[in-house]
């Protein structure tokens, strides 16, 4: 009965957020628009994104905007449930929310390695950096170059974690640096799992997070070896210390692995195997996304009055964000619906739905 005291508003607010969440007949909608801007005008006209698009013409918006307008939706989210969180709870929230920062940034560092990016671009594309009183966004958005780019980025955690990348000699170690980054936001959710969740929460949060942890470790490790031929101690200075499913000895294992066919037979024998079964390691990414979602969504039907009324529902909600801005992506390169079908999650009913 505690529990259920405890998560009951937070538990109708999330319940009822989740009835506006993007249906199969929504999807199939969106899959048949041939543009951004078709994209654009059925959002506005029939889902749960018409006040984030109401002042939109949908005949002259460009890609960035829109996903820009969307992921607006989706901090909205966080703000609204911020308000029915406390103490512990408020904290992890505002942990899991930096991955948005993150993910931003690292967009912004790709745009600079590729080329010139606008101040328009640049300035659209900060708006989950906004929390940041001592920033100032739009000097921020002036930023000529990467290297320019970190040095305004002082008065934030991540300037301290981008500087030592950035040498003399002007290189940009791209790979590195979003390594850097993920390691240290999977760093801050670790610590945080560990100190500040006991109980059924702390063990629901430990089995979502504690996932996610082990699935990024094994990411890591196969980008690294596979793609990058990285060394021994690079590779495990990205590792998170987590203890979840994988023990000391399977990591030592995965670090000492000498090739691509030694380290798959190691992953394997963990119980993440299925996620690698396929042919084509360009999906693993996605494996790995279905299978965090269907983690969530289980535990958002089945553990109602838990912590995991509000995570679940977050994950869920940033994966209808992905599953557009795929879509978005896929529209204006003209994929086949059966293609695009590959970049959505979650598009199959999750077991027990």
């Amino acid at each position: 009965m505690a529990a259920v005291a405890k998560y009951s508003a937070l538990a109708g607010k999330t319940r009822a957020m989740f009835g506006h969440i993007l249906k199969a007949a929504d999807y199939s909608e969106l899959m048949r628009q041939e543009s951004v801007g078709g994209i654009a005008g059925y959002l506005k006209a029939h889902t749960h994104y018409a006040p984030d698009l109401a002042e939109t013409d949908e005949g002259s918006i460009h890609r960035g905007r829109l996903e820009n307008l969307l992921k607006r939706g989706l901090m909205k989210d966080y703000e609204k449930l911020a308000v029915f969180s406390q103490g512990n709870l408020r904290g992890f929230v505002r942990t899991v929310y930096k991955k948005h920062e993150i993910e931003s940034l690292k967009l912004l560092f790709r745009a600079f390695v590729a080329g010139s990016v606008s101040p328009e671009t640049l300035e659209e594309s900060l708006l989950f950096l906004s929390r940041y009183d001592r920033l100032n966004i739009p000097k921020l958005a002036l930023s000529k170059n990467a290297t320019e780019f970190v040095g305004n980025l002082q008065g934030t955690e991540y300037y301290r974690h981008l500087r030592p990348y950035l040498g003399d000699s002007g290189t940009f170690p791209l790979f590195q640096i979003e390594m850097a980054l993920d390691s240290y936001y999977y760093g801050n959710i670790e610590r945080y799992l560990r100190r500040s969740f006991d109980g059924e929460d702390g063990a629901i949060a430990k089995a979502l997070y504690g996932t996610e942890i082990d699935l990024f470790n094994l990411m890591v490790v196969y980008r690294c070896k596979v793609f990058y031929h990285l060394d021994r101690d690079l590779i495990n200075s990205y590792w998170v210390e987590n203890r979840h499913r994988l023990s000391a000895e399977v990591h030592a294992q995965l670090l000492d692995a000498p090739d691509r066919e030694a380290l798959l037979a190691i992953i394997g024998q963990t119980p993440y195997r299925e996620i690698f079964k396929g042919e084509d390691e360009r999906f693993f990414d996605m494996s790995v996304l279905e299978w965090l979602y269907r983690q969530h969504y289980q535990m958002f039907q089945h553990q109602v009055f838990t912590v995991a009324c509000l995570l679940s529902y977050l994950r869920i909600r940033e994966v209808e964000l992905r599953n557009l801005i795929s879509l978005i992506e896929c529209v204006r390169y003209k994929l086949p619906e059966d293609q695009l079908l590959r970049y959505l999650v979650g598009m199959k009913p999750p077991e027990g739905d």
